[in-house]
């Protein structure tokens, strides 16, 4: 690339992060503006290093841009939550025992997890162990608690909170599940630990209360989280041995690893470099069913495995290990169904992406499922991997949703006995005529 064109790409960010910070709001859109930012400014990268025709980067630009488009076209948000009428007697004791119940269930197996498979901050190879989320047994399920478990549980309580007009963080059950998720995202050895604590906070907040702050009073109240973030991500990042490896400088390292590196994934989806299995996208969910029941997957693999083979050069049918990649949604929609299919498919997401800020203040059940299905949607369209993510939140939701309502109804059982054993029976009709006689 010319010089003048680098000033040119250079001018271009910089305007936009000036007009971003100036208007822009804490919102779905700045969440997937930013996740596609880094992964388009490596595919600029990769296409003048492989020589790569850009056809390609236009698919992916075109993608985003119909995501906008569908989103836009949605219509406007609701009003924030204060504008709705809320109850404001607090949240039933019935309901505070099951989100409670819900939270500690999560909770515990993710802290059981981290005990029984090691903490990966701690670890001797951080990279390794930031990865293992089987090794705690127990049919995977302290691991699924980890990963999305104590997340979920978040998302419960300040659904109830919200619902009832109480803040979070006065609310004793959003206290222990965020102090949770807080704890896992810093012992997990994710260098974007914090960030996905963040965006996870944002996701549920838009979802329940309708606010999205603007970008510039979010870094005026909160410059020391990013900050903490940043060198957060920093200290992990340098304890891993790749980045021990690479050559240059350490800052050069990790913008390497966040733009060029991290776009090789969807570089190769994008390409359609591997073979689609069978199947498509039905192929992965039959996949993790088959497997999570028992079955045999001998010679099968999931899109994610595929493209990870092809990294490495490894036969995506064998036994051979492969490291976990981020493919990215708009990648696999567009392996999947094809470019033009993927444009309209976009559009699609957009307005499901608004659909969910437009939901008005409901019942705890239905306000939790959107949330949970919000927080889902946005790990995939991060990650990729539908199939994986829709099976795992959807095992671990009827976890926590069934104990939930378990321990709800059970309390609710007991309340009522409680009350028939201690109201005073009422007088016969006998007793009263009698005590008017005398």
């Amino acid at each position: 690339m010319m010089l003048g064109d680098d000033i040119f790409v250079f001018a271009t960010i910089l305007v936009f992060g000036i007009w971003l910070v100036a208007i822009g709001r804490l919102g779905f859109l700045l969440l997937i503006a930013f996740g596609s930012l880094n992964t388009l400014i490596g595919l600029v990268g990769l296409a003048e290093l492989n020589g790569d025709a850009p056809d390609y980067i236009a698919i992916f630009v075109a993608c985003n841009l119909a995501i906008f488009a569908g989103y836009v076209l949605a219509g406007r948000r609701r009003k924030p939550v204060e504008a709705i009428e809320v109850a404001s007697d607090g949240v039933p004791r019935r309901l505070t025992r099951g989100i409670t119940a819900a939270v500690v269930l999560a909770g515990g197996l993710a802290v059981y997890h981290l005990l029984a498979a090691g903490i990966p901050l701690f670890a001797s190879d951080i990279e390794v162990a930031r990865f293992d989320f089987t090794s705690s047994g127990l049919l995977g399920i302290p691991g699924r608690m980890y990963l999305f478990g104590v997340a979920i549980s978040c998302c419960m309580a300040s659904a109830a909170a919200t619902i009832h007009g109480v803040r979070w963080r006065d609310y004793m059950p959003w206290r222990i599940a965020f102090a949770l998720l807080l704890a896992i995202s810093i012992l997990g050895g994710l260098k974007s630990g914090i960030v996905g604590l963040a965006t996870t906070l944002i996701v549920i907040s838009v979802v329940m209360t309708g606010r999205q702050m603007y970008i510039h009073t979010a870094i005026a109240r909160y410059w020391w989280v990013a900050a903490a973030g940043l060198a957060y991500g920093a200290a992990v990042a340098a304890s891993y041995v790749t980045y021990q490896r690479m050559g240059g400088s350490f800052l050069g390292s990790i913008f390497d690893r966040l733009t060029v590196i991290g776009a090789e994934p969807k570089r190769i989806a994008l390409l359609g470099e591997v073979a689609v299995p069978t199947g498509g996208v039905v192929s992965d969910f039959l996949y993790f069913l088959t497997k999570y029941t028992g079955g045999d997957v001998s010679g099968r693999y999931t899109l994610e495995r595929a493209v990870s083979a092809k990294i490495i050069g490894v036969d995506p049918a064998s036994n051979a290990w492969t490291t976990p990649v981020t493919v990215g949604a708009i990648p696999e929609v567009v392996l999947f169904f094809g470019p033009i299919l993927a444009i309209v498919l976009c559009v699609l997401i957009g307005l499901a992406m608004r659909q969910f800020t437009k939901i008005a203040a409901s019942g705890f059940w239905r306000m939790s499922s959107i949330g949970v299905a919000a927080l889902m949607f946005f790990t995939w369209m991060s990650r990729g991997g539908l199939a994986y993510y829709v099976t795992n939140y959807a095992i671990v939701t009827l976890l926590l949703f069934g104990t939930c309502y378990a321990v709800y109804l059970f309390s609710s059982d007991l309340e009522q006995r409680f009350r028939k054993l201690h109201s005073k029976p009422a007088k016969s009709r006998n007793d009263v005529d009698l005590g008017a006689a005398r």
